[in-house]
């Protein structure tokens, strides 16, 4: 059995994504050595207890002391966070932090935040609901995955599972699931059925989740909606007005690596202009199918991040679930205002059902899903619950978060269906707004989200620092645009042309060949 280590220190650091070292250098740590007996005098503060050893997950535990305290144990305060990595025959299990898992690619590399976890003092976590101590850090593999979507599939004749792709490294499946109430031939390829769809009179609705490895609370939330609609009288309602298409893992090598990126060094939440993964290249391939009203993108954020302030230590970030529509002035008006007032109904509701809902920023980046899904004059949503570097801890009630703020959406969506997907089909008729495209925003702080989220902060000792109202700015200011390009002209002997071709058709453009000899007027 593999002996844990333990070490202490005075202090905390403020961010999980620097290295013990690093923590140490700006001197957020100071290491405090054991008495002659191994034990440790304590006076009121707050200390962090380094948790390691081979086999172990790396943790750092932050804790608070009230009162002077002598004859402390770390081992046996802080032993039942000393958990044993999960192993097979042959070395560590995938999905899971702080290891290299069998199979990793020679250049494997993870961020910090998933070497070392970092847990919140226990008066913290009880706000979170996450102060159980896990048995262990390993999160949902792809075998249970699938046993998961396929007894749902068993449940449900309005429901569908389709394989659209094989995973280069790994060959690990990529799930789609599809509930409608349209007659399928199960025989019929996964495109055929998109194009169907995409082409009906019913809204379509597509989710998707886990596009970082290290967020597994969104898979975790995907398979619960999946698994509540394959039982549920309430998927009659739902699938009279729309279909439903979900994606619970759209990066499945990450999954395994735990890591944000692919099995290639790609972000692939990042990707969507390049397009150069074969999981983006998919995603693409099945959203111009498709070409659904209304977009859900779940993730997870940072699980810890601190703030320090007249000597004092604080959650800087407060909320449990966070939720932004996309805002990009590239997108109809009509449709931004649409999704404003959306997801104002599902603050309130979450509110109402005791979640900590907050925003989570404002972005135009359009490599980023929430905002490329919506260029496609799409009402686009991001969905985030707080887990990066937390491991399991508070693991079900992120799950169950991901679950209840989708449901929230999924009703607000069925109640305004038919005015949603007027709007979209107006503003994709509508050229207007595609005149100029804005490339830079920026904000004149006149102009908020209609609605608010509360900004609620903890001390170290769980007692509320700070709570108020936050309001969201919109970038509403065109800093720098173009003139949209109505189409591009590419050498034909360009030593990329192949892979070029394959990303243009996969999001539904079909080249055209220019005979020799042609001419035209260009723009460069």
């Amino acid at each position: 059995m593999t002996e844990a280590c333990f070490e202490l220190y005075r202090g905390y650091p403020e961010d999980a994504g620097d290295t013990l070292k690093k923590m140490i250098e700006k001197g957020q740590l100071s290491f405090i050595a054991p008495g002659a007996d191994g034990t440790y005098r304590l006076f009121p503060g707050i200390y962090s207890c380094h948790i390691f050893g081979e086999g172990i997950y790396d943790t750092l535990k932050v804790f608070c002391v009230r009162e002077a305290r002598e004859g402390i144990g770390l081992e046996k305060e802080f032993g039942q966070l000393a958990l044993p990595v999960k192993k097979r025959d042959d070395g560590y299990a995938g999905y899971q932090p702080a290891v290299v898992p069998i199979g990793a690619p020679e250049y494997f590399k993870r961020t910090q935040h998933d070497e070392m976890l970092c847990i919140w003092p226990d008066e913290v976590l009880k706000q979170y609901g996450a102060a159980e101590v896990p048995e262990d850090h390993q999160f949902i593999t792809q075998e249970e995955m699938e046993q998961r979507l396929g007894s749902a599939t068993e449940r449900c004749s309005y429901l569908h599972t389709y394989t659209i792709g094989k995973t280069k490294a790994y060959g690990f499946a990529f799930p789609m699931v599809i509930f409608t109430k349209e007659e399928i031939d199960v025989r019929m390829p996964w495109e055929e059925v998109l194009q169907r769809l995409g082409t009906g009179e019913k809204l379509n609705l597509w989710y998707q989740a886990q596009i970082h490895g290290n967020e597994p609370a969104s898979c975790g939330g995907a398979l619960e909606i999946i698994d509540y609609f394959s039982r549920e009288k309430q998927v009659e309602e739902l699938l009279d007005h729309c279909n439903l298409v979900v994606f619970p893992r759209t990066n499945p090598e990450g999954a395994y690596l735990y890591r944000r990126m692919a099995y290639v060094p790609v972000n692939l939440n990042r990707d969507h202009l390049a397009a150069d993964a074969y999981e983006t290249q998919l995603l693409h391939r099945g959203f111009s199918l498709l070409l659904p009203e209304v977009v859900l993108d779940c993730h997870e954020c940072k699980f810890y991040l601190a703030e320090t302030t007249d000597g004092n230590g604080y959650v800087m970030r407060g909320g449990e679930v966070f939720t932004t529509p996309a805002s990009s002035l590239n997108i109809a008006e009509k449709l931004r205002e649409k999704s404003y007032a959306l997801c104002g109904r599902v603050f309130e509701e979450m509110r109402d059902a005791g979640w900590d809902i907050n925003h989570f920023g404002v972005s135009e980046n359009n490599t980023l899903g929430r905002v490329f899904y919506g260029l496609h004059q799409s009402l686009s949503f991001l969905i985030e619950t707080r887990g990066i570097g937390g491991g399991r801890f508070g693991y079900e009630r992120r799950t169950r978060a991901q679950k209840e703020i989708v449901l929230s959406y999924i009703k607000n969506i069925l109640a305004d269906s038919s005015a949603i997907k007027e709007a979209v089909r107006m503003a994709r008729a509508d050229m207007t707004h595609r005149e100029r495209m804005v490339l830079h925003h920026g904000a004149s702080g006149d102009i908020c989200l209609p609605y608010h989220g509360v900004k609620r902060q903890y001390r170290f000792d769980g007692s509320l620092y700070k709570e108020e109202p936050e309001y969201l700015q919109l970038h509403d200011l065109p800093l720098r645009e173009r003139a949209y390009a109505e189409g591009y002209i590419i050498p034909a002997e360009m030593e990329q042309i192949t892979e070029i071709l394959d990303k243009v058709r996969g999001i539904g453009v079909m080249p055209a060949w220019l005979e020799p000899g042609t001419c035209m007027d260009v723009q460069q």
